[in-house]
């Protein structure tokens, strides 16, 4: 499990919010280390799902020196 992938991802659901709804997620790490959202309805609990995967695409194919500048900001 990486750690700063997975502070990528919580990052990145987290500054997103429901159209519908306008609430944020709440994202957490649960007891097994995965990330988890609970959100405000099953149509926005989809999307982030989806968003996961997206996010941990994006920061694989980030290169090193780009994650260490990330992880400073």
């Amino acid at each position: 499990m990486n750690i700063e992938r997975n502070n990528f991802v919580m990052k990145g659901l987290q500054g997103l919010y429901c159209i519908n709804h306008r609430k944020n997620p709440n994202v957490y790490i649960n007891d097994e280390g995965f990330i988890t959202v609970s959100t405000c309805c099953d149509e926005f609990h989809e999307a982030l799902y989806h968003a996961q995967d997206s996010l941990r695409d994006q920061y694989d194919q980030l290169s090193v020196q780009a994650r260490e500048e990330m992880m400073r900001s």
